[in-house]
């Protein structure tokens, strides 16, 4: 059973299940002297774009959104391009597998050879991840589905 909420413009759907009140959404990427690569970059302005979002539509149904931004270091580039949502990964909810794409940028930073984390999703690779994705995500993550 569903239950439509009061807020039909937003295309949310509500499951039976208890309501999380809270949605964590955790962004890792790395940083070299106040630096972010490119890649990690354009994913960092699509997680605020949809924390923006998010923040407006779940905050109508009494969700609150908390957006952390975690920097790693150079011994941490593995855990890079990496968002948590209530401390589960984004491609976990979404029933998408994670893989590693030379990075030149990465490179640039650590001055050695490097790989970033890419998103797989649907048989499309995501070095960028885009907001809808996290948006999708997010719904998953406290137990509503977009309608």
């Amino acid at each position: 059973m569903t239950v439509r909420t009061n807020n039909p413009e937003n295309g949310v759907v509500q499951s039976s299940a208890t309501r999380i009140k809270r949605l964590v959404i955790e962004w890792r990427h790395l940083v070299v002297n106040g630096a972010t690569c490119e890649r990690c970059g354009a994913t960092g302005s699509e997680v605020r774009t949809a924390v923006d979002a998010l923040t407006k539509e779940l905050g109508a149904l009494g969700i609150k959104v908390v957006f952390k931004e975690i920097p790693l270091g150079t011994d941490q580039l593995e855990e890079s391009n990496k968002i948590l949502l209530n401390c589960k990964p984004l491609e976990g909810l979404i029933a998408g597998g994670v893989t590693e794409t030379p990075c030149s940028s990465c490179s640039t930073l650590t001055g050695t050879s490097a790989c970033c984390r890419a998103v797989e999703v649907d048989n499309q690779q995501y070095e960028e991840i885009p907001a809808w994705l996290i948006k999708r995500a997010a719904y998953r993550a406290v137990g509503l589905r977009e309608g």
